[in-house]
């Protein structure tokens, strides 16, 4: 009986600290300043992964959390209007490549207008780099559809005002 008293003890241990880590991911320094949150699913290959996300906007700055449950932050990227864009953990080649040839005014303008509903209802803007497409459609109040094709990449979510 004791062994699984300790058991049921340790599961319970690693449980709560597995969903305090991931509650604790988030930036919690940005909490009372606008954020908009979001889900979507990656489509590739025949499988789907489903994540969590926050978009953290300033003037200059789009900070964007890329989180799964349990498992905490998954990746970080950082858009600065005038710096350019970091991620964490580190980008493979493709994609440091594909960074390096984005339009940065471009894009920063279109997550812009994209998140601050500077598009009419059920209307869809687009942004095109190489093979990857980017569309935003606004299609409820505080709703708006985001849609990422890139190769055999599918990814599709909702993004939500939370402030």
């Amino acid at each position: 009986m004791p062994n699984s008293c300790k058991f049921i003890f340790k599961s319970f241990s690693i449980a709560f600290l597995l969903s305090l880590v991931s509650c604790a991911s988030f930036n919690q320094s940005q909490s009372s300043e606008e954020k908009y949150i979001g889900k979507l699913t990656l489509f590739q290959k025949e499988k789907s992964f489903n994540y969590n996300f926050a978009i953290f906007p300033s003037e200059n700055i789009f900070i964007i959390q890329v989180n799964k449950p349990l498992l905490g932050n998954v990746l970080n990227v950082k858009i600065d209007k005038f710096n350019g864009i970091s991620t964490s953990p580190a980008p493979d080649i493709k994609t440091v490549a594909f960074i390096k040839n984005l339009n940065l005014d471009d894009f920063f303008t279109f997550i812009s207008n994209c998140l601050r509903s500077n598009i009419s209802k059920n209307s869809l803007i687009s942004f095109n780099q190489d093979k990857t497409n980017f569309d935003c459609e606004k299609r409820k109040e505080m709703a708006t559809l985001i849609t990422i094709k890139f190769e055999n990449i599918y990814i599709k979510g909702v993004i939500s005002d939370y402030k």
